[in-house]
């Protein structure tokens, strides 16, 4: 092959999400190393602006690209040395390639959505196990999926490659400016799986002291209605909508502790970034979140669902500095063991080379 090998993404979006933080920070480390073309099935690009300069990238707008022959014929013509493609929102373009196969390909699978959050939809879980057992591989960032993928899709061990994520290290400032009340927050896509509604019931429950204040970082379609709950709460003062966060390394640095209420989650790089922050952390135990954090933080894990469990442990946290600090070092210092962003990369360069060097099919 002459240059770069060429690599072909298939995104359902290219918005910034968690999913395109885990890839992007791969790009952004292996540099030009790889020639890479981005369909974004919904046209959306937004994640676009956080590549770096020495990543070699054209992004597409695929979303006008109808039926099985037009997507294939699509693909013949990008001649990509390595088909990857994402999410159950890809599964169009996955058929499409195995309808005649180009070239080796690897299926990322990163989480689900509310209608899938709990269980998963029966056809869809037919066309996995008909479907992702014939590409080269399918790529897990938890091992909650990769059990799932065993247990539910049929997938052989040999076929699922589980690829933790990792993010870069984060420095806090060491002299923080004084403020006078407490800042919690989460950084996150406004979808309802985030369920964030939840969140800003559970902190508008904390007692008046200390006094807190509830950041919320990230923009979406649930944006209206969150506006329209914050109006209703019995404090509305302490939240505070940002929208979309294009620097989530400051925006983490300012707060003192992080939130998760989702109801479905498998390795989020927002926890991810908030440990390597240094901040404690608060969430439900969804997906990897309970392994991922520090010994010391996972009793601030709750159960599922669990509300009562969650607004105990978030004011335990929110009345103990010491606990916080703790916690918040130890979460730091495992990041940087274990979840950092060459690491990840490595990893995923190593699972590229080995599927190119079986070349053209």
């Amino acid at each position: 092959m002459a240059g770069p090998p060429h690599l072909v993404h298939v995104f359902p979006s290219f918005a910034t999400g968690g999913m395109q933080t885990v890839v992007l920070g791969v790009l952004n480390t292996l540099g030009g190393v790889y020639r890479h073309t981005i369909l974004t099935l919904d046209g959306r690009c937004d994640a676009a602006a956080r590549l770096q300069p020495q990543v070699v990238a054209e992004i597409l707008d695929a979303s006008k690209i109808r039926g099985l022959f037009a997507r294939r014929g699509t693909l013949a013509r990008l001649s990509p040395d390595l088909l990857l493609t994402y999410n159950w929102g890809s599964m169009d373009w996955v058929f499409a390639h195995l309808l005649h196969r180009l070239c080796p390909h690897l299926h990322a699978e990163h989480g689900f959505g509310l209608d899938e959050a709990f269980r998963r939809h029966r056809r869809r879980n037919l066309a996995r196990r008909l479907v992702l057992r014939r590409v080269d591989a399918l790529v897990v960032p938890s091992r909650t999926l990769a059990r799932l993928a065993r247990q539910e899709w049929g997938i052989p061990p040999s076929r699922i490659a589980f690829l933790p994520n990792g993010v870069r290290p984060l420095d806090r400032p060491t002299d923080p400016p004084a403020r006078d009340r407490l800042r919690l927050g989460t950084l996150a896509p406004l979808r309802p799986e985030k369920r964030l509604d939840r969140l800003l019931r559970l902190v508008d429950r904390l007692p008046p002291l200390p006094p807190v204040e509830l950041l919320v970082g990230g923009d979406g379609p649930e944006r209206p209605a969150l506006e329209q709950l914050r109006a209703s709460l019995g404090r509305p003062e302490r939240v505070r909508l940002l929208g979309r966060i294009d620097d989530p390394a400051s925006f983490l640095a300012d707060l003192d502790l992080f939130l998760l209420t989702s109801d479905t989650e498998q390795m989020p790089a927002a926890v991810l970034e908030a440990m390597a922050a240094g901040l404690p952390i608060v969430a439900f135990a969804v997906g990897d979140v309970r392994q991922m954090v520090a010994a010391g933080n996972r009793p601030y894990i709750v159960p599922a669902g669990d509300e009562a469990a969650f607004g105990i442990a978030l004011r335990a946290l929110v009345e103990r500095a010491d606990l916080r600090a703790l916690l918040g070092r130890a979460n730091r210092a495992r990041q940087r063991r274990l979840y950092t962003v060459d690491r990840m990369a490595e990893a995923y360069d190593r699972l590229w080379r080995t599927h190119l060097a079986t070349g053209r099919r």
